[in-house]
């Protein structure tokens, strides 16, 4: 990470072989030997507000998703923040790291690991693309269709297209506008997710009335 971190923008740093990469709430993100992308990409987006950061995390999600909807059949969606699911298993995990210059970003470092060809897993709520394609896929061709899904969502945000992004957000989201469990303050409860606030904040109806979570204080229930 300290090489990407030194980078310019635009620069892509791949790992073959990832065993303790990290994603959301601490987690650990293991990858296969040649079987899966994983990498890190540079971006300075100077142009965007510290305030509005999270626009940097639709915009990458939203790139990583519509590549992916490409190879199956099944739902593809945007787990909030930033994970992308095929059904309800994990198929990429999103981790984005950002350096701030007064009310600005000024570098931002997005790590990707998307399980591909992948058939074995620790956990069962963890799948690969080819898994639900049926096919093995090639790497290399998708690693540059993910380039250009990349910079296309980024320029998007940086032409501050927030509309498009938004609505393609809020189209692509998990259980989105569906009731299922959550815990809160360790408590299991039930809502329905309606977005997502102007900070990135998850929206959840719970009896009636909306509040917004970050991501310590939610967590989803399978």
């Amino acid at each position: 990470m300290s090489q990407a971190g030194q980078a310019g923008e635009g620069t892509v740093v791949i790992t073959h072989h990832q065993t303790s990469g990290r994603g959301q709430r601490g987690n650990t993100w293991e990858s296969g030997k040649g079987l899966n992308l994983t990498f890190s990409a540079v971006l300075h987006p100077a142009f965007l507000r510290v305030s509005d950061q999270f626009q940097l995390n639709k915009a990458v999600a939203l790139a990583v998703h519509d590549v992916v909807k490409n190879y199956t059949e099944e739902s593809v969606r945007v787990k909030w923040p930033n994970d992308i699911m095929i059904g309800d298993r994990k198929v990429c995990g999103i981790l984005i790291e950002n350096m701030v210059t007064g009310e600005k970003l000024s570098r931002s470092i997005v790590g990707i690991g998307l399980n591909v060809n992948q058939k074995d897993f620790p956990v069962t709520t963890a799948s690969s693309v080819s898994i639900h394609s049926k096919d093995p896929i090639d790497l290399a061709k998708m690693f540059d269709e993910l380039m250009q899904s990349l910079e296309w969502r980024y320029l998007q945000l940086k032409r501050e297209d927030n509309e498009r992004l938004d609505g393609d957000y809020l189209e692509a989201m998990y259980r989105i506008d569906e009731t299922h469990s959550f815990i809160i303050n360790d408590q299991n409860v039930n809502g329905i997710i309606r977005g997502v606030d102007d900070h990135g904040k998850l929206i959840v109806e719970i009896d009636s009335a909306a509040g917004t979570f970050d991501l310590k204080e939610i967590k989803y229930v399978y």
